[in-house]
C-alpha cells in the first residue's frame, strides 16, 4: 500500500523547503513553488511513482530520487540559476525537465534499461548532464540560446543520444561504450563544437552543423562503426578517427575554407569526403588493409 505524504509545497514565497518521502507503488509527489531560493526534495521507492516539480523564480533547486520501475520525474523551472537533479534506479523510468531562463543546470543519472531522459532549456549559459547505464536508453537534449553545454554518457547497448542546439557557441559531448549505440547532434548557429566518442561495435555517430566556424570531432574504437558529418558554412573543421575493422567515415562540407581530416587504422575501412565550395582542404590517412578512400572537391576553376 502506498505510504508517505503527497508533498505539496506552499504556493508562493521565498526560502521555502519541501521534502516528500514515499515507499510503495503508485505514489504521487506534487510540488509548486513561486519565489526565490526554494528547495524541493523527493524520495520514492517502488514502482509507477510520479514526482512533479514546478518552480517559478530564481535560485530554486529540485532533487528527485526514485528506486523502482516505470517511475516519472518531471521538472519545470521558470527563472534563472535554477538546478534540477534526477536519479533513477530501475527500468522504464522517465526523467523530463524543462527550464526557461539563464544559467540553469539539469543533471540526470539513470541505471537500468529502457530509461528516458529529456531536457529542454531556453536561454543562455545553460548546462545539461545525462549519465545512463544499461540498455535501450534514450538521452535527448534541446537547447535554445547561446553558450549552452550538453554532456551525455551512456554505458550499455542499443542506446540513443540525441542533441539539438540552436544558437551560438554551443558545445556537445557524447560518450558511448557498447554495441548498437546511436549518437546524433544537430547544431545551428556559429562557432559550435561537437565531440563524439564511441567504443564497441555497430555504433553510429552523426553530426550536422549549420553556421560558421563549427568544429566536429568523432572518434570510434571497434568494428562496423559509422561516422557521418555534414557541415554548411565557412571555416568549418572536421576530424574523424577510427580504429578497428569494417568502419565507415563520411564527410560532406558545403561552403568555403573548410577542413576535413580522416584517420583510419585497421582493415576493411571506407572513407569518403565531399566538399563543395572553394579554398577547402581534405585529407585521408589510412594504415588499413583492404580499405578505400575517396575525396571529391567541387569549386570555382580559374582566377
Amino acid at each position: 500500500m502506498p505510504t508517505g505524504r503527497p508533498g505539496r509545497a506552499p504556493p508562493d514565497g521565498e526560502d521555502n523547503d519541501n521534502v516528500a518521502v514515499q515507499v510503495g507503488d503508485g505514489n504521487e509527489a506534487l510540488s509548486a513553488q513561486v519565489g526565490d531560493d526554494n528547495d524541493n526534495g523527493v524520495g520514492q521507492i517502488g514502482d509507477d511513482n510520479t514526482s512533479v516539480n514546478i518552480q517559478g523564480g530564481d535560485d530554486n533547486e529540485n532533487l528527485a530520487i526514485q528506486g523502482g520501475d516505470d517511475n516519472l520525474a518531471g521538472n519545470l523551472q521558470l527563472g534563472e540559476d535554477n538546478d534540477n537533479v534526477a536519479v533513477q534506479v530501475g527500468d522504464g523510468n522517465q526523467a523530463l525537465s524543462a527550464q526557461v531562463g539563464d544559467d540553469n543546470g539539469n543533471g540526470v543519472g539513470q541505471i537500468g534499461d529502457d530509461n528516458t531522459s529529456v531536457n529542454i532549456q531556453g536561454g543562455d549559459d545553460n548546462e545539461n548532464l545525462a549519465i545512463q547505464g544499461g540498455d535501450d536508453n534514450l538521452a535527448g537534449n534541446l537547447q535554445l540560446g547561446e553558450d549552452n553545454d550538453n554532456v551525455a554518457v551512456q554505458l550499455g547497448n542499443d542506446n540513443e543520444a540525441l542533441n539539438a542546439q540552436i544558437g551560438e557557441d554551443n558545445s556537445n559531448l557524447t560518450g558511448q561504450a557498447g554495441t548498437g549505440n546511436e549518437a546524433l547532434s544537430v547544431q545551428g548557429g556559429e562557432d559550435n563544437s561537437n565531440l563524439t566518442l564511441q567504443g564497441g561495435a555497430d555504433n553510429s555517430a552523426t553530426n550536422v552543423q549549420l553556421g560558421e566556424g563549427n568544429t566536429n570531432t568523432q572518434a570510434q574504437l571497434g568494428t562496423d562503426n559509422s561516422a557521418t558529418n555534414v557541415q554548411l558554412g565557412v571555416d568549418n573543421t572536421d576530424t574523424t578517427v577510427q580504429v578497428g575493422t569494417g568502419n565507415t567515415a563520411t564527410t560532406g562540407q558545403v561552403g568555403a575554407d573548410n577542413s576535413s581530416t580522416t584517420v583510419q587504422i585497421g582493415a576493411n575501412n571506407t572513407a569518403t569526403t565531399t566538399q563543395l565550395g572553394w579554398g577547402n582542404f581534405a585529407g585521408i590517412w589510412s594504415t588499413s588493409v583492404n580499405s578505400s578512400a575517396t575525396i571529391t572537391q567541387v569549386g570555382p576553376v580559374g582566377p
